[in-house]
């Protein structure tokens, strides 16, 4: 699958979002998880899967965000020195 070209960020990385879109639901179980359990003890797995996915969530979007906000004179460029 080839990246998508847009306006805005120059690349759009379907695969990414995809991601992102685990990551959202991988949170929403756990939310659903913890309201669903009030009266007994909450589901282990569910439970436990909650925090790893917000940071991988905000991991995602970071990059993102920092991908789309480089000017486009240094896209494809290395952070280096040059030599």
């Amino acid at each position: 699958m080839t990246p998508t070209t847009t306006a805005a960020t120059g690349t759009y990385l379907p695969s990414l979002t995809g991601l992102r879109a685990v990551a959202a639901l991988g949170i929403f179980c756990f939310h659903a998880a913890l309201l669903g359990c009030a009266d007994r003890s909450p589901p282990g797995p569910l439970v436990a899967m909650g925090p790893p996915c917000v940071s991988f969530f905000f991991v995602l979007s970071g990059y993102l965000l920092a991908r789309s906000a480089r000017p486009a004179s240094n896209r494809g460029r290395s952070s280096g020195a040059a030599a």
